[in-house]
């Protein structure tokens, strides 16, 4: 706040000089003092906007992250899997990432899914899907849905691991995250980790279509089926 009235200063300084310039090259005339004001209303607004273009780029860079995250004292993870925090201050990465691991390491499952996404992504840590399936793993024993489906996506990025993936998306799938029943929805379509079963690939379509899945509604409309 103080730096913007200074900076608020600096600018009528500015704008008043102009005027007093430009009036005594003009010898005061009216034409001359219409166009003054004119100018120098034109050229306030311009230095306005720059000034508040400065402002804005230099108050949000950080060295870790160019857009700094709004993190808090505790963290969520809801039914569809996002995140949220309480306390509005911001963080780079790299201090969010060690707040998840003090959480996680005491046990948290939302903290624990969290950490395993900042290590699948490289944010604030090196990047490790080691590190990231052994995170999602921990929440996903205790029934964090987000990270049961997570952990089965890792899986089902091999074929020989593709039928614990889908074991994952059932758990996920049956706690009524609908990003998983779209997903076992398909393995059950393409028999990906379980037997082909176009029955219970429609089952698990439905559910994810009537919780308003674009691809789920999509993959029923075209197999002309309702949800």
């Amino acid at each position: 706040m103080f730096t913007d009235n200074i900076l608020v200063n600096i600018l009528c300084v500015i704008v008043l000089g102009e005027i007093f310039i430009y009036l005594f090259k003009n010898l005061l005339s009216k034409d001359s003092i219409d166009q003054a004001i004119g100018n120098t209303v034109r050229n306030g607004l311009l230095f306005t906007v720059f000034l508040a273009t400065g402002i804005h780029q230099c108050g949000n860079k950080s060295e870790e992250s160019p857009e700094p995250i709004h993190t808090a004292d505790y963290y969520q993870v809801n039914k569809h899997g996002n995140s949220s925090w309480n306390d509005g201050a911001v963080h780079t990465y790299a201090t969010k990432a060690q707040r998840f691991m003090e959480a996680a390491e005491q046990g948290d499952a939302a903290a624990q899914y969290a950490l395993g996404e900042c290590y699948y992504r490289g944010d604030g840590v090196d990047l490790s899907f080691e590190e990231a399936e052994k995170w999602y793993r921990k929440s996903a024993e205790q029934g964090c849905a987000p990270a049961q489906f997570k952990l089965g996506n890792l899986y089902m990025s091999e074929r020989a691991t593709m039928k614990e993936g889908a074991d994952w998306y059932t758990k996920a799938a049956e706690q009524g995250y609908a990003t998983a029943q779209l997903h076992l929805g398909k393995c059950f379509l393409y028999g990906n980790g379980v037997s082909e079963n176009q029955g219970t690939a429609i089952k698990w379509l439905r559910l994810a279509a009537q919780q308003n899945n674009k691809e789920a509604q999509r993959l029923l409309k075209g197999r002309g089926v309702s949800y």
